[in-house]
């Protein structure tokens, strides 16, 4: 009798088009890796059915207020005393949605709920699963996700 290995997937950051997504996340990735799912990022209570139907389902929900100010909050939550600001030197778009001037896009918003997830996820929920997707409320996922016995523990898959 073969276990299926122990999945968790996290839908992660803002909430956007969940509600043309939703149905998708559930048959190409919970199902078919019978995962258990989280939510971390930004959720107003009532913003949308299909968002209520994550927060619903979710084992684990990390509601993080977005902030009003994004270099105030990185500010916060870095480790390198305001260095990371340098790193907008990359492109335009590597943190934009900071306001940082010359910067354009949203790049930063998805790093700073990617630090704050590290923070959620404690050693016990770490121990509790062998494998992590993390996604966006917006991706539509159009084929079901690899079963993970196809896939190799020693390696880091980005879709």
């Amino acid at each position: 009798m073969h276990m299926q290995k122990k999945t968790l997937t996290i839908v992660l950051c803002q909430t956007r088009e969940s509600k043309s997504t939703y149905d998708s996340l559930v048959s190409n990735v919970l199902v078919p890796l019978e995962s258990d799912l989280a939510f971390c990022g930004s959720y107003n209570q009532g913003d949308d059915k299909a968002l209520d139907l994550i927060i619903a389902n979710s084992k684990y929900i990390w509601n993080i207020p977005e902030p009003e100010n994004w270099v105030t909050a990185c500010d916060a939550i870095s480790t390198d005393g305001g260095r990371w600001k340098e790193l907008s030197q990359i492109s335009p778009m590597f943190l934009g949605g900071a306001g940082l001037e010359g910067t354009v896009g949203s790049g930063l918003i998805i790093f700073y709920y990617r630090a704050l997830l590290n923070k959620c996820l404690t050693p016990t929920i770490i121990e509790s699963y062998d494998w992590f997707v993390i996604t966006r409320s917006d991706f539509l996922w159009k084929v079901s996700h690899p079963g993970v016995s196809l896939l190799d523990s020693e390696r880091i898959y980005i879709y």
